[in-house]
């Protein structure tokens, strides 16, 4: 018989009792498939489930055994719980379980990148650096397929580091770095980072969300002894570095990789070349050299380079002058490392006390934004919050941008009477 009516599905009855059921091709969508069971109820209940499936979905699960059709209907209950459909969890799994990162592990891919990292022209100190910290984060994590690393995972790992925030910075930015690699290779499909929130971020790193990180700038007359300064001691040789980071808006590092041949002082209106190998980001740009930069830079010694062999002693000169100039102190501590306490000289502060006093002078954040290399006006809003309000009063910005070296027959600063 046929069963359902006009399924196509015939019902044959057998001599000891049990039934065969006949889906023919129009059903299974391959080839006429039979079956056998014990009842003509359970052969009944067969026959109308499989011309049920058939009716439901028409060619799409022809040829389905039992056993896949449950596996359909269990992934489709699972999905409904998370509120997505089937469709769109095999769209987000299938490109993931084909990535490379399926097989190549964590320990692989820092060896990998690493190499990449040592083969640039950066200083041996930074590539110690990067050998230590991904060989920390390696321990922390383990050597799993980066295709597992989700989220969580990053977060635990930042998270587990000892020290203070910039350390968890650090490692923050030297993990997200990584992974970033292993998405333009095509090893995986979305860098876990990307999924973490600013919020997160910033609970993560143990900082107060609602509250921006504080930056410092020096005031003009402390600019002007801090150039007085290193004009008087040639030796350290940070009067260029100090010129184009306090106006011309250069950081730090990037003013250690320019030569004199990057500065061109013979134009109409005189600039520095940033070019892609040295500026954050590897993007090409220039800065602009004020009337009173291309003056302290006429006391500039052109035959010495611009920067130091390292980055350490660059830092060490730094302290010294800081020390000097009493904007820091060292602090022996009993059983450990002596401790230098930064008054004034900040991270960044030369960087910052360009992008306020610029501010000031000009009233326009789109142009201090880009003054400052910044990648488009996202960081407009940080002008406002924080640039502005570093500047006691206005005006201070037209000072600050005629702060020019002092006449031959003045008395150089004696920065003995500040040790």
């Amino acid at each position: 018989m046929e069963y359902p009516k006009g399924s196509g599905i015939k019902i044959y009855d057998r001599k000891n009792g049990s039934c065969v059921v006949r889906i023919p091709v129009k059903v299974t969508g391959n080839s006429a498939n039979r079956k056998t069971f014990p009842t003509i109820g359970k052969a009944k209940e067969y026959a109308q489930n499989e011309y049920y499936n058939y009716k439901l979905s028409g060619k799409g699960l022809r040829g389905l055994s039992q056993t896949q059709m449950s596996e359909v209907q269990l992934a489709i209950k699972r999905c409904e719980k998370s509120n997505v459909t089937l469709t769109e969890a095999l769209d987000y799994a299938l490109p993931r379980m084909r990535t490379k990162g399926t097989s190549i592990t964590l320990s692989h891919l820092i060896s990998e990148y690493s190499d990449i990292k040592n083969n640039d022209s950066i200083e041996q100190v930074s590539k110690d650096s990067i050998r230590a910290r991904y060989s920390k984060i390696l321990e922390v994590v383990g050597d799993i397929k980066i295709a597992d690393i989700n989220k969580n995972i990053c977060k635990e790992a930042i998270n587990s580091m000892k020290g203070q925030k910039r350390n968890k910075l650090n490692y923050y930015n030297y993990f997200k770095s990584l992974m970033t690699y292993a998405k333009s290779m095509d090893y995986i499909v979305v860098n876990p980072f990307e999924a973490i929130t600013n919020m997160e971020k910033q609970l993560l790193l143990g900082r107060n969300p609602m509250k921006p990180e504080s930056i410092h700038i020096l005031s003009v007359e402390e600019v002007r002894l801090l150039l007085e300064c290193a004009r008087a001691n040639p030796q350290w040789n940070m009067l260029p570095n100090f010129i184009l980071q306090l106006f011309c808006g250069v950081r730090a590092d990037e003013a250690e990789k320019l030569s004199w041949s990057d500065i061109r002082f013979n134009e109409d209106n005189p600039y520095v070349i940033i070019d892609e190998k040295i500026a954050k980001g590897k993007r090409i740009r220039r800065a602009m050299i004020p009337a009173n930069a291309t003056l302290w830079f006429s006391l500039c010694d052109k035959s010495v380079p611009i920067g130091h062999k390292n980055l350490q002693q660059r830092n060490n000169f730094y302290r010294s002058i800081l020390q000097k100039l009493g904007w820091g102190t060292y602090t022996k501590r009993k059983g450990k490392k002596t401790l230098w306490k930064n008054r004034k000289g900040l991270k960044n502060v030369l960087r910052h006390c360009f992008g306020s006093y610029h501010f000031d002078f000009y009233e326009d954040s789109i142009k201090t934004s880009n003054a400052m290399g910044h990648s488009d006006s996202s960081s407009e809003g940080v002008l406002f919050t924080n640039y502005r309000k570093l500047i006691a009063k206005t005006g201070e910005g037209k000072k600050y941008f005629n702060i020019t070296p002092k006449a031959a027959d003045d008395k150089v600063i004696d920065i003995t009477k500040y040790a």
